[in-house]
């Protein structure tokens, strides 16, 4: 490999697993708001008026839009503004995620996996890279590069980056947790058990004939919320 690539080459590597985790980290969290709206909903503890604030449609099995971080942060916003409050933000899970999404981590993490998605490449003390804005409607374009060389000291490093995230996937392994033991406390409400034995999980289930035997508008949110 010819100079200087060879020389940027162990510096690339670690740019790319350092954002590739930081793209994995924002997703596994928009992926756990689904769960978390899901389950608000089976167990009573959401109208659906709250799940549509959130960009969450219960009647979907497979939807073409799921809602974010950003989508349910919005939807706790509108049902707040309700003169009661509404179910949803009294949810014990809701002030889970209102730690989480708060956490300072998580809000650098997502914003970096921002910048990596859809506005350009980061730039770090390592190696800065090209700043991009539109400048198009001004009818001219300038690009100075290199740039400056004190430029540089105000960017992340590499390591500062890996940090942040590491910090944002422990807080989303939090989230994910609390999820986990929420749902399988909630679940033996409606005779679903799950159990593990060394490194087997058993799930077991009571199936009665007839008619729903716990239909979801007849469930008891009141363990479940903060009132």
């Amino acid at each position: 490999m010819p100079d200087p690539s060879r020389q940027r080459f162990p510096l690339r590597a670690a740019r790319y697993g350092i954002e590739n985790a930081a793209v994995k980290v924002a997703s596994a969290a928009d992926h756990l708001v689904n769960a978390h709206l899901r389950l608000a909903w089976e167990a009573n503890a959401a109208t659906l008026d709250e799940m549509h604030a959130s960009g969450f449609d219960p009647s979907e099995a497979t939807p073409a839009l799921w809602p974010s971080v950003e989508d349910f942060r919005r939807g706790l916003a509108k049902v707040a503004m309700q003169p009661l409050g509404g179910l949803l933000p009294a949810f014990e899970l809701t002030e889970v995620f209102r730690r989480y999404e708060q956490n300072a981590a998580v809000e650098g993490a997502r914003r970096f996996r921002h910048e990596i998605i859809h506005r350009e490449r980061p730039s770090y003390r390592e190696a800065p890279g090209f700043g991009r804005a539109s400048r198009w409607a001004e009818g001219r374009i300038t690009v100075k590069y290199p740039p400056p060389d004190n430029s540089a000291s105000a960017l992340p490093g590499l390591e500062d980056q890996r940090q942040l995230v590491a910090e944002a996937g422990q807080a989303t392994f939090d989230y994910a947790s609390a999820i986990w033991e929420f749902a399988r406390r909630w679940l033996r409400s409606v005779d679903v058990w799950i159990g593990r034995e060394d490194d087997t999980v058993k799930i077991n289930t009571t199936h009665h004939g007839g008619p729903r035997r716990f239909p979801r508008e007849s469930r008891d949110p009141g363990p479940y919320l903060h009132i």
